[in-house]
């Protein structure tokens, strides 16, 4: 940052044509010059922070579009990955229902053949 140039002894007299008496204008310009001396930014030093936050803005937006491309294509492949997991689970449950039905109908035609054996022995016994 540069410091900007204060004349006090020019600040001096133009304060003391302007009515102020010459104390004043001296502790006037000299406090004037004791800001100024300090960090006071000037025309050309915001323009140098603008530009480098413009910058920094543009790097940033540049990088938050690479991002969102990444995360995008990462939602795509986890997505057809869940696709295809869903699908083999339904294969699963239905070759599992599948069994389930079968296995069930043997049990339900064993089941059926003991009632009919039981009858029968039952006719067999009853006089």
């Amino acid at each position: 940052m540069t410091t900007p140039i204060f004349d006090t002894h020019l600040a001096v007299i133009q304060l003391t044509e302007g009515g102020f008496e010459e104390k004043q204008a001296e502790s006037l310009a000299s406090t004037v010059a004791n800001v100024l001396g300090g960090s006071v930014a000037t025309k050309a030093d915001l323009a140098n922070v603008e530009t480098s936050l413009r910058a920094d803005m543009a790097g940033l937006e540049s990088r938050m579009v690479q991002m969102e491309t990444s995360l995008r294509a990462d939602m795509t492949r986890m997505e057809s990955g869940l696709g295809t997991d869903m699908t083999k689970m339904e294969s699963g449950l239905r070759e599992d229902i599948g069994n389930l039905r079968s296995s069930l109908n043997w049990q339900m035609l064993v089941v059926g053949l003991t009632i009919i054996g039981l009858t029968v022995t039952l006719i067999k016994l009853i006089p």
